[in-house]
């Protein structure tokens, strides 16, 4: 896997070249002369002490705090996976090429697609930052990572990487991820500590909803530990049941979502309706066959067998609302 950081990415567009793909895309017209003239006769100027330098223009970058910057730049970076090999996953100015290793042919398919992307930089003028692009290798055991070159300079291998505010390990565990949740939840805690010592309850308790319950659940349905040494770490910020069984609800409610078409995830990609009748209920999985331990442990497997344990009432609820009050009672009584 090749994890690639862009330049200044939102502030490097250039203006001639996206009014140029979005004419390819077909916006043409009164829409392209409306975004010609948001992006031009833009200025930027430096104030020190009230005086001011002279206003130069800007001919690069899209807006940033409007609504239509990010959409600009997505369209502008929306043909970097084309004629790649490669898996491409783009999220904002977060790039990451994935390829399956078996072979010397696979590792130079992926050490192409970097030469192609230099390529595709030099055209559209959105330059990567080499020193803070990397590799990982992806393995259940001690990976051997390979040797890739992006920009001149040799990749450096890491053994793991925050992707879009999750650790990812090359190892498939998630201690990184564990050990950096618990760091930030325990830091903000103690400033709540330090600073609230003697409001009432009610404002601690709200100060502890808004800023360390977010630490220990953003994606949490990814990352959801099974090793007890890693559920009695996250424990310690929370009690043991009630996190427990909140990150089992945001695990069930994302199966929810893919079987009503609540988000866009094919659930059919990844599990099948099991079409035998059962006692609990007629939406039943069928379970994922694994070896590994690791991948027993992760979202599908471990979240399916929750899935067909649910009773009826739950799993037919009407609403991911109902759906998710219905699991409260569940759990908690």
């Amino acid at each position: 896997m090749a994890i690639l950081d862009f330049t200044k990415a939102f502030d490097k567009v250039p203006h001639k070249r996206l009014i140029h793909k979005l004419k390819y895309y077909g916006i043409t017209g009164p829409i392209s002369s409306w975004i010609e003239s948001f992006l031009a006769e833009r200025t930027q100027q430096v104030v020190i002490n009230g005086s001011a330098s002279k206003p130069i223009k800007v001919t690069s970058g899209v807006p940033q705090g409007t609504v239509l910057g990010p959409l600009l730049f997505l369209l502008y970076i929306n043909d970097l996976p084309n004629n790649l090999t490669s898996n491409v996953r783009l999220f904002a100015d977060d790039c990451l090429l994935y390829q399956p290793i078996k072979s010397d042919n696979d590792i130079s398919l992926l050490q192409n697609d970097l030469i192609k992307l230099e390529e595709w930089q030099n055209t559209w003028l959105m330059k990567f930052n080499p020193t803070k692009c990397f590799t990982m290798t992806l393995a259940s055991r001690k990976p051997t990572p390979n040797i890739y070159t992006f920009c001149g300079q040799q990749l450096k291998s890491v053994q793991s990487h925050c992707y879009i505010g999750v650790q990812i390990s090359n190892t498939l565990n998630w201690t990184a991820q564990c050990n950096s949740v618990t760091r930030k939840a325990q830091q903000t805690l103690g400033v709540i500590r330090r600073n609230l010592n003697k409001c009432p309850t009610h404002i601690k308790s709200i100060a502890y909803t808004t800023l360390v319950r977010p630490i220990l659940e953003y994606a949490s349905a990814s990352w959801d530990p099974h090793c007890l040494k890693h559920i009695k770490t996250l424990e310690r910020i929370q009690r043991q049941a009630a996190r427990f069984s909140r990150r089992k609800i945001k695990r069930l409610s994302i199966i929810y979502k893919m079987e009503h078409n609540l988000i866009d995830i094919p659930l059919d990609h990844y599990i099948q309706h099991n079409t035998r009748t059962s006692r609990k209920h007629d939406s039943q999985f069928l379970q994922i066959r694994y070896s590994a331990n690791i991948f027993g442990s992760s979202f599908f497997p471990t979240t399916i067998k929750e899935w067909n344990s649910l009773p009826s009432n739950t799993v037919s609820s009407k609403s991911l609302k109902s759906f998710q009050n219905s699991l409260i009672q569940h759990f908690y009584n």
